[in-house]
């Protein structure tokens, strides 16, 4: 995840202006600290989680608290995240912002359902507080067992192309549909999706900017390295599987 959102945020035009973020799903809130860190005052933050025990655990135990003290570009809310979307869409003063993650899940592991589908919940809200020109969406799904890592390489050696799921199996159907949600809602530019091999999930990439081939995906994730040098490897794990969703 923060892989693809540094990479994708790198192909802004105003890419000197700070990054307005939404993150929907706080966990232990490793995502809004790493990309706090990256980014550092260029960087709002803004974090909603629902669960009060899931944001005392990550301010008490996750070292969430040092992030939040030291820096005001980081603000966490305690309520539904499908209600403050539909909220901020109705908010004509508040300024874009230039990604949303969806990385929430409810008590049985599932996606929550105002997330899922287009007639429900807030998808049709959420193109309108995207910037309209570099507005990127990142939804976190889990995506079951992967293609392993050998037939990954294979796929890069022979330039073969398959998704990182299984699209016969129900959980590959689903992940298709949210798609395919998401896609209709959101009319992006560009829509694909990614595998990460180590939490075996899938994550779709719906976006304004229109260049965001598996290609280019490469190119600005070298950039990115040359610049940041980030801890991790970025070309790798942002063309993991990719999958035109827009042409599939």
């Amino acid at each position: 995840m923060a892989a693809l959102a540094i990479t994708t945020m790198a192909a802004r035009i105003e890419d000197k202006e700070p990054v307005k973020v939404l993150c929907v799903g706080l966990g232990g809130g490793s995502l809004p600290t790493y990309l706090q860190h990256t980014w550092n005052d260029r960087c709002q933050c803004h974090v909603v989680e629902m669960d009060e025990t899931v944001v005392n655990a990550a301010f008490e135990r996750m070292g969430l608290s040092s992030c939040v003290l030291q820096s005001k570009q980081l603000q966490v809310f305690v309520e539904d995240g499908v209600k403050f979307i539909q909220d901020r869409a109705q908010d004509t003063s508040s300024t874009p912002y230039d990604l949303i993650v969806i990385d929430a899940f409810d008590g049985e592991d599932s996606i929550p359902e105002g997330f899922l589908r287009q007639d429900a919940g807030c998808l049709a809200q959420m193109g309108s507080i995207l910037h309209p020109s570099h507005g990127t969406v990142l939804v976190n799904m889990h995506g079951g067992k992967i293609t392993s890592t050998l037939e990954w390489e294979i796929q890069k050696l022979t330039g073969s192309k398959s998704p990182g799921y299984n699209l016969e199996s129900p959980l590959g159907r689903q992940i298709h549909g949210v798609c395919q949600s998401y896609i209709s809602a959101l009319e992006p530019q560009s829509a694909f999706t990614v595998s990460c091999s180590k939490q075996d999930n899938i994550v779709l990439v719906v976006s304004n900017i229109a260049t965001l081939s598996k290609d280019k995906m490469a190119l600005l994730a070298r950039e990115v390295v040359a610049e940041s040098h980030p801890e991790f490897s970025l070309e790798d794990r942002v063309q993991r599987h990719f999958w035109n969703a827009l042409k599939e």
